[in-house]
């Protein structure tokens, strides 16, 4: 077992543009790991974005601080450049990942996970199609890189989320039906991220 130190904020409450906070950031981060003894660090700062550059930055001091130890980045769902490029309503993808920042990312990340829940989906085909790709996209773009896929093990009902839709079945289908896919590279997938353990039930566990 891997024990990594969580380090999660809401991206608006963080001033990343002060390069002193970033600096912070990472100096917790080698805490962490030297002073209490995490092996990692797992960045959850939502939400990030294609021109979040002030975050790459946190992950750039940190692998300085911290060139041993893994390091391991929640990230919204992949959305291709292509299709960004062609939306009339550029703001509504705004806050969406391309290979742009999954890329930048992974200049420092040992480890990615991909957040597929809260996708505001409505039916169960669309969000299994949604999990078989995103499997197939960044298993293939993030070579020598651990992929994890989160999955929703919730059932709270919000604007974003139908955990009729986002359950654990859904999810492990798509994801089964991407790592099948003569595309995918089941070389970089790592696994499940569930999200969160706590919530499942006896039902979810036989799934």
């Amino acid at each position: 077992i891997e024990y990594q130190a969580w380090l999660g904020q809401v991206r608006s409450r963080i001033r990343l543009e002060d390069v002193e906070v970033r600096e912070n950031v990472a100096a917790s981060a080698l805490m962490m790991v030297e002073e209490v003894g995490f092996d990692g660090i797992h960045f959850d700062v939502e939400p990030i974005w294609d021109e979040d550059m002030e975050f790459i930055d946190v992950l750039r001091l940190t692998r300085e601080a911290l060139p041993e130890a893994n390091i391991s980045v929640a990230m919204a769902e992949f959305i291709p450049k292509l299709l960004i490029r062609l939306t009339d309503d550029k703001k509504e993808w705004q806050n969406y990942n391309s290979e742009v920042n999954y890329e930048n990312v992974a200049k420092y990340a040992d480890q990615i996970a991909v957040m597929v829940y809260d996708t505001r989906v409505k039916t169960d085909w669309l969000y299994r199609l949604l999990m078989r790709e995103q499997v197939i996209w960044l298993s293939d773009l993030l070579e020598g890189k651990e992929l994890f896929v989160g999955v929703p093990a919730y059932e709270d009902e919000t604007r974003d989320s139908d955990p009729n839709v986002e359950n654990l079945e859904n999810a492990l289908r798509g994801m089964t039906d991407g790592l099948n896919n003569w595309r995918s590279d089941r070389d970089n997938f790592a696994g499940v991220a569930i999200y969160a353990f706590w919530e499942i039930s006896d039902d979810e566990w036989e799934v």
